[in-house]
């Protein structure tokens, strides 16, 4: 923007979260394990990417940020570990050692997608 009071303006009206939600996503993993996607900390987004999460939730997307990581818990909510998931994938059920869920490409084009888990 060339005007410098029309920039003003615009940026007037935007504003940026102070806190944003830690969890992204909770599933359910085979045998009763929790597994649970966190939300990407500000030092991993690339420059740009960044959304302005004060705009209502009915505009935010948790997947948006979330991390490819996803930390695993027992049913005693012992930490187990963690596994990592594709970018751009959204994890929507854990059956056995395959993870099925929905993969979005370069043109967000989705696809269902099953990985199989190997440790």
């Amino acid at each position: 923007m060339a005007n410098p009071q029309a920039r003003a303006s615009v940026l007037a009206g935007v504003s940026y979260a102070e806190q944003y939600p830690a969890i992204a996503a909770l599933m359910e993993g085979p045998g009763g394990l929790l597994w649970v996607q966190r939300v990407r900390p500000a030092s991993q987004f690339a420059p740009g990417e960044a959304l302005p999460l004060s705009v209502t939730l009915q505009f935010y997307s948790a997947g948006m940020i979330a991390s490819t990581t996803w930390h695993v818990f027992g049913t005693d909510a012992r930490y187990l570990g963690e596994i990592e998931l594709p970018p751009r994938f959204k994890a929507m059920r854990v059956v056995g050692d395959r993870v099925y869920g929905v993969a979005t490409d370069e043109l967000d084009v989705q696809y269902v997608v099953r990985l199989r888990v190997v440790g």
